[in-house]
């Protein structure tokens, strides 16, 4: 038998329980009664099957009485004229050919009787051993089927254990396979849960690296700010201190200017024009 033609079924009646449980043969025959509602063949399924020939069992006595009693039609007597011995009509007393016929039916009978005492002088000589021959045949019948009944319980018996063998191993198989599926399907529950965790987790650090991200430049932002008001307020020193510097410089080369014109005139050797330049360079200065 090929793959395709491999019947498997889904039940390992040597290994589950629970089949003597109360109430499940009923709601087994529950099942198929219900089905056998619902299932409405719209075709003939012995289509394929070829028809049976029984003209091969009949013979002609056979085919005849089936056919009186298809008829019904009443099953004819024995006919019993050939075992009478009886004599001419009264009518034909004096016919000598009416008394011949008869005398051939009696010559008839009586060589029918003689044959069937042949017959039982020959049964109760060697019927005895014929029967016995008869009997020894049909022990030895017996035997024979004896032999191959108790060949066939054994191959039967030997059948039961392999399928209980193979149903209780492939049993222990399943038992570890769904204990393995259900270890599985535990650590999926699991392994999802401590991934749904961790995406929480990812998340609210995503959320937390956003914030202080935001925060660093809010903070880059401000400190940029309070660099360029501190090289804006160095620059303004810078410049006060220039201005400063130069004012003071100007201050000292007038006062030395002034102070030499001073010397100058007091020894003498200033103008007038020089005199008048004085006050106004001090006034710009």
């Amino acid at each position: 038998m090929g793959d395709s033609e491999r019947v498997y079924i889904d039940a390992l009646p040597y290994f589950d329980a629970g089949y003597d449980e109360p109430g499940v043969r009923e709601a087994a025959l529950a099942l198929i009664d219900e089905e056998c509602r619902r299932y409405r063949p719209t075709k003939n399924y012995l289509d394929h099957l070829p028809l049976i020939d029984t003209s091969k069992f009949e013979t002609e006595v056979f085919r005849t009485e089936m056919e009186r009693v298809a008829a019904r039609q009443p099953m004819e007597l024995l006919n019993m004229k050939r075992c009478e011995l009886p004599g001419p009509p009264a009518g034909q007393k004096s016919d000598l050919g009416a008394w011949a016929e008869s005398l051939r039916n009696s010559q008839a009978q009586l060589e029918h009787q003689s044959t069937r005492l042949v017959n039982l002088n020959l049964l109760a000589r060697y019927g005895t051993n014929a029967w016995k021959t008869y009997c020894s045949y049909l022990e030895s019948l017996v035997d024979q089927l004896q032999k191959q009944h108790t060949t066939i319980r054994s191959s039967i018996q030997e059948i039961n254990w392999e399928r209980k063998s193979e149903q209780q191993d492939a049993g222990s198989r399943l038992t570890a396979l769904e204990a393995e599926f259900t270890s599985l399907v535990d650590s999926n529950f699991r392994l999802e849960d401590v991934c749904q965790q961790m995406e929480s987790r990812a998340s609210s650090l995503r959320a937390e690296e956003a914030s202080f991200r935001e925060m660093s430049e809010h903070m880059a932002k401000e400190a940029e700010k309070k660099r360029r008001q501190v090289e804006n307020q160095m620059e303004s020193a810078e410049r006060e201190e220039k201005r400063k510097i130069g004012a003071e410089q100007r201050q000292r080369r007038n006062e030395m200017r002034v102070h030499k014109q001073l010397e100058s005139q007091n020894d003498g050797f200033i103008d007038d024009d020089e005199a008048k330049e004085v006050p106004e360079r001090m006034d710009e200065s």
